[in-house]
């Protein structure tokens, strides 16, 4: 993924973003779900958790197809304001299912932490994307 020194903190940020995710959530959800939920303390799911892996699997794909979309337009930031519609979106909804989760007290504190992380990439992005 080039990097465009026109504009190198839209194209930095898009880069680092898509990497953290990539390697944090896509990667993992797509390949070990079960193992990704048990690092971040949710309880192992009952006898036949075929639908959760099958759900986390799914999710890790499109997480993994977003960030592969996005990455491509770090080279060229300016004419792919898009990508960062998609990243303020996506972490604006993010920070709404972690803050639910966090008021129905039904999920573990790792997830309710992940509300801030996510308000903050979706208020730096909004900001970076201001700059172009």
């Amino acid at each position: 993924m080039p990097f465009d020194p026109q504009h190198p903190l839209a194209s930095g940020w898009l880069l680092g973003c898509v990497t953290l995710f990539t390697l944090a959530v896509g990667l993992p959800l797509t390949f070990v779900p079960l193992r990704w939920a048990s690092v971040l303390g949710w309880p192992a799911p009952g006898r036949d958790a075929h639908l959760v892996i099958y759900l986390g699997r799914c999710l890790g794909a499109v997480a993994l197809v977003l960030a592969y979309l996005v990455g491509a337009a770090a080279a060229a930031p300016a004419a792919h304001r898009w990508a960062f519609d998609v990243l303020l979106l996506a972490s604006l909804a993010m920070t709404a299912v972690h803050a639910w989760g966090w008021l129905q007290r039904s999920q573990p504190m790792s997830e309710n932490l992940e509300t801030f992380f996510y308000a903050a990439v979706a208020v730096s992005t909004w900001w970076i994307a201001r700059t172009l």
